[in-house]
């Protein structure tokens, strides 16, 4: 079955495969092979550098419909050249179901003499008997492929910079091998935009593997974006809508010393685009962007309005809050039908809503408020009230302040929380060491006591070996007598 590559980047998640110890030959024969099972999209190391790409012992292979894919993977072991491939779904790699044995390769070289190829494999046999080794021929450099039987060797030898010495005395490098859980998880899908949430509030310390590590840990993450137009916005997309909901209830994160806020990806982003686009576009990405920032500047500039009368009412009587509401609605009432009494019918309106009141008709062409307020003069709580404004504004101070009150105590909450797990994994910390420092204390004391014992027995084996030949002595000698 033909091949047809439209593109070089992933389309579609779903249909795409993890293909490991792919180093030893090129994408051709790779694309050949799994053409024998499908017609093939794309062939890709996704966002993987160049300078990089030839420590990439995998690719991501995606086919054109799912039971090409199911027919794949129905294979239980797939060889090219008698390299047995590592064959795993794509979506396993990013909810972290699949474990990849990326952390025990390393690459070796460059090599210049192919001779040198025995010597670097022996001195890592000394190390680990177990080892498997590729020769990669990728960008026209050779380098080796040495995978070991456990990550531990990998640390030390990157530790102690562990390199044989060569005939030449060339100097040869050491390079860990690409994990794809780096540049996979940047893929921003349309179809799952209700998924998604805005983060807001980045600075130059925080990288995406650090949003991963920190969402990661607390729900399944599908991708992770900064926008390239602005660092300090990122889309972050998850499994479900519960995941999204979570994050949402928060309204702000404290990661890294710097408070985020986070705000959902409203639904009318995805009537505008395409919706058989599987990834963001820059042009999307600019204007999910700037529509979401002027939402935000829009709710700023309400914000600071209704702080501004706030600052102008300074000779209001203290109420509490259920007695303001009150009065709020009374006044709301009463001013409605004053205004419906003095407008003619066939004057136009408008359908405004408020935060907290229904729907009601506002007049854009009336005489002023001024006139009404001199019949309102009668209530108790307002009596030195200048009212200028649309009275709906007071009602929107006290649910500002409400706001404001939750905003700061989930802020609180939130930092108690982080500082709560800071000193969680300072006792794991302290307890380890503490342990760890009785168990040697333990098994010091037990040497001891065992060696004490031993230096008892010998003592009393040789008391009764010494009694044993006095008994014979005094036997004989006996004897000798008689």
């Amino acid at each position: 079955m033909n091949s047809i590559l439209n593109k070089s980047s992933i389309e579609n998640l779903s249909l795409c495969v993890y293909i490991g110890n792919t180093c030893s030959f090129d994408d051709d024969i790779l694309i050949n092979y799994c053409s024998q099972y499908g017609r093939i999209i794309s062939c890709t190391i996704d966002k993987c550098p160049n300078e990089k790409r030839i420590f990439c012992d995998f690719r991501i292979i995606e086919f054109s419909n799912k039971e090409e894919l199911e027919k794949f993977l129905h294979i239980s072991l797939h060889k090219i050249d008698l390299i047995e491939l590592d064959i795993k779904l794509y979506k396993n790699l990013l909810d972290n179901i699949d474990i990849l044995n990326i952390d025990r390769k390393i690459f070796i070289g460059p090599i210049f003499n192919l001779n040198d190829i025995n010597i670097i494999i022996e001195f890592y046999k000394l190390i680990d008997q177990k080892i498997k080794s590729y020769i990669s021929k990728q960008n026209k450099q050779i380098y080796i492929l040495i995978e070991f039987s456990n990550r531990e060797f990998i640390r030390t030898i990157i530790k102690q910079k562990t390199i044989p010495k060569i005939i030449d005395n060339q100097i040869l490098n050491i390079h860990t091998a690409i994990n794809p859980k780096e540049y996979l998880k940047n893929n921003i899908s349309l179809e799952n935009n209700h998924h998604q949430i805005m983060i807001y509030g980045l600075n130059d310390y925080i990288n995406e593997n650090i949003l991963m590590d920190y969402f990661d840990k607390r729900a399944t993450v599908v991708a992770c974006k900064i926008i390239p137009n602005d660092p300090k916005c990122a889309i972050i997309e998850f499994e479900n809508e519960k995941f999204v909901q979570k994050f949402l209830d928060l309204h702000f994160i404290y990661l890294n010393g710097t408070t985020l806020s986070l705000n959902k990806v409203s639904d009318h982003f995805k009537s505008s685009i395409n919706i058989n686009q599987q990834e963001y576009t820059n042009d999307y990405i600019d204007y999910l962007l700037e529509t979401t920032q002027l939402n935000l500047n829009n709710s700023s500039s309400t914000t600071e309005q209704n702080q501004t009368f706030l600052s102008q009412i300074s000779t209001v009587q203290q109420f509490n809050c259920n007695q303001q509401e009150k009065s709020i609605s009374n006044i709301i009432s009463q001013s409605s039908s004053l205004l419906t009494e003095s407008i003619d019918d066939s004057s136009p309106d408008i359908n405004e809503c408020g935060w907290t009141s229904p729907p009601r008709n506002v007049i854009n062409h009336i005489s002023p408020i001024n006139q009404i307020v001199e019949r309102l003069s009668t209530q108790p709580c307002l009596t030195t009230m200048n009212i200028n404004s649309d009275s709906l504004n007071q009602s929107r101070i006290i649910e500002i302040d409400e706001k404001k009150s939750i905003k700061n105590l989930k802020k609180n909450l939130l930092k108690f929380i982080e500082e709560y797990e800071n000193e969680i994994d300072q006792i794991k910390d302290e307890y380890m060491i503490k342990y760890t420092k009785d168990r040697t204390n333990i098994e010091h004391e037990i040497n001891r006591l065992i060696n004490d014992e031993r230096i008892s027995f010998d003592r009393v084996n040789r008391y009764l070996y010494d009694n044993q030949r006095h008994s014979d002595k005094s036997y004989e000698n006996k004897r000798r007598y008689i």
